[in-house]
Order: C-alpha cells, then structure tokens, then sequence
C-alpha cells in the first residue's frame, strides 16, 4: 500500500478528525459497527469478528488498486505486517502490530479508511415520503396490468405494511443475509455472520431476527463495504420490496437506475412494480386472484412459510368487503 499518498489525501480532504469522521464521511451506525471487542494483530485474541472489521478498515486504504488483504477474519502475516506499516508509515510511531479497541491506531485506521467508507456505503438523498399514492395511481397501474386496483393495494400493504419510506426519507428495505451469502460465496461469513448466512433469518425482532428497520441500512451499509452490489441486490426495496437482484425487470437499465427508481417516490416504485409484474407473467394471477400463483411467482418458492398468499387474500377482502371483514 501506498501509505504516504493515503495520508496525503485523507489531510487535504479535511472531512475527519482525530476523534474519527465527522459530517457526511461516516455515518455513526457504520462507526459503531466496525468498533471492535479486543485487541488484533500480533499476540493478540483476534476473535474473528475483530479481525475481520480491522481487514475491511485496512482494504479501504488500497484505493483503486483494490483490497490487498482477504476479508476472512483470520490473522495472517499479511495483516501484521499492514498494521505494522500503516504505524511506522502513517502515523509515524513504533509498531506494535496490534490494534486495541479505541486505540489511536484504530481511530487513525477509521479515519484513514473514511474516504472510502464514504464512497461505498453513498446513496442517493430520498424525499419519497413526502408524496404518497392517490387512488388514481393504483387505477392507472391496475389498468395497464388488467387487474383491480385493490389487488395491487393488497400486495403493497403485505410487502411494506403501506409504509415504503423510513422518516428519513430513505426507502422502507429489508436486508437478506442468505442472499448476501449465495453471491459472495459465504466468504465473509466467518468475520460478519449477521452480514452473511447459509440459511434464512426467522422473522421476528429477536436477537437472531432481521432486527429493526434502521438496523436494515447498517446491515446494508456494512455489506456495501464488502461488496456494494452484492450488498444492493441482497435486499429488498420500497413499497413492493422488490428484490435488488430482480432489478432489471423493473424497467430499469442499471442498478444505480434501479436506486433512483426506490429512492425518487412512491409512484416511481409503483411503475417498477408494474414492470417487473408484467416481466414475470405476473399480471394474469393477479388479475384472477390467484393469490397462490402470483405469491409464488413473486415471493419465490419458499412463500408459504410466512403465508403471503393468506395474508394478500386477507387484505384484497378486507379492502373490498370491509364491513363483512369487520363482522368477522
């Protein structure tokens, strides 16, 4: 690694402190995150979840030439001998090569590694929650997918619960850790296992759920550390909780079009939905209320284990038929 020149540039950016990152260069959910339980490097624990997030803190430092080190949460001689020359070349004292949880070799490191921490965990600025869908939108969609307005209504109150945007204006998502594990072949498993999984997360808020929506963007964020697009396309966005990795059936042309789609409103959500139906051949179960099938096609294989088709069918009748869902 090119030390000086990573030095050079992290004191013209003037965007951190020695406290560590300040303003948009690092969000305070990613800092906590990567805060690490004990010491790593030379003679040290090195538990893997430490050593993992001190990989990730020194990969960003390789700039465009891309990690020098595996992020596997395994010590190594090369992640020795990067925090030895990061003490002697960059903060200019007598290596150790060991890092200690709030050292100021871990505070350089985070402020060090801000630049890139910010170019990967970036997003666009999202305001969507200040519009929301009339009644004329779900007619126009239903119109064009030949079904009834309240059949799209339905799909969209199970999917987000009629809540696509956070209060921060930031899209409604949920992050699937089994799907970041199939795309980056689990390798990151060992260091981040609530990042990366083999299998799927029980619902729930418990401590092996999905967590809370907030808890969503810092998984989402930590991952794009990892891997940006893989990050993306493992979880699901807005209104309909399209999946990332379906976004070229939403009538997009590129994942950041496919961002700015989840991002920009309500109804640009909608459109997506709209296209990535009609892609599936998805308009046809819609339109005969076949919740089953069109669960299926939309949910995947797995929809029964949390009765989407049920729960879609419940919330068409009770749209439809309130006072006799009311009875009921």
């Amino acid at each position: 690694m090119d030390f000086d020149r990573i030095l050079c540039e992290r004191r013209r950016s003037c965007c951190v402190g020695s406290s560590g990152l300040k303003g948009e260069s690092m969000v305070t959910d990613i800092t906590r995150y990567l805060q690490t339980w004990s010491a790593v490097g030379k003679e040290a624990p090195n538990l893997d979840g430490d050593v993992a997030r001190i990989q990730v803190l020194l990969s960003s430092l390789a700039g465009r030439s891309g990690p020098t080190l595996l992020v596997d949460g395994k010590v190594s001689p090369s992640l020795i001998g990067a925090i030895t020359a990061f003490q002697r070349d960059v903060m200019k004292i007598e290596p150790t090569g060991k890092v200690e949880p709030a050292s100021a070799t871990f505070r350089a490191l985070l402020d060090a590694a801000g630049p890139k921490i910010k170019e990967q965990t970036r997003f666009p600025v999202g305001n969507g929650h200040r519009a929301h869908l009339t009644d004329a939108d779900y007619v126009h969609a239903a119109g064009i997918l030949g079904c009834k307005a309240e059949a799209i209504k339905a799909v969209s109150e199970v999917e987000s619960k009629g809540a696509p945007f956070l209060q921060s204006g930031r899209p409604k998502i949920l992050f699937e850790p089994q799907i970041f594990g199939e795309k980056t072949g689990h390798r990151y498993e060992s260091g981040f296992p609530d990042i990366s999984r083999q299998h799927r997360l029980p619902r729930g808020h418990g401590v092996h759920g999905y967590g809370s929506e907030e808890d969503q963007w810092t998984k989402l964020k930590v991952a794009a550390l990892l891997d940006r697009r893989s990050a993306i396309e493992s979880a699901s966005w807005g209104r309909f909780q399209i999946l990332g990795k379906n976004w070229m059936f939403t009538g997009v042309k590129s994942l950041d079009a496919f961002l700015a789609v989840m991002f920009t409103s309500e109804r640009s959500q909608l459109d997506g939905f709209v296209a990535f139906v009609k892609s599936q051949h998805l308009d046809g179960p819609l339109k005969r209320l076949d919740w089953r099938a069109f669960a299926r096609g939309y949910n995947g294989a797995g929809f029964h284990r949390d009765n989407y088709d049920g729960k879609i069918a419940a919330k068409y009748r009770h749209l439809t038929h309130p006072a006799q869902v009311a009875i009921r």
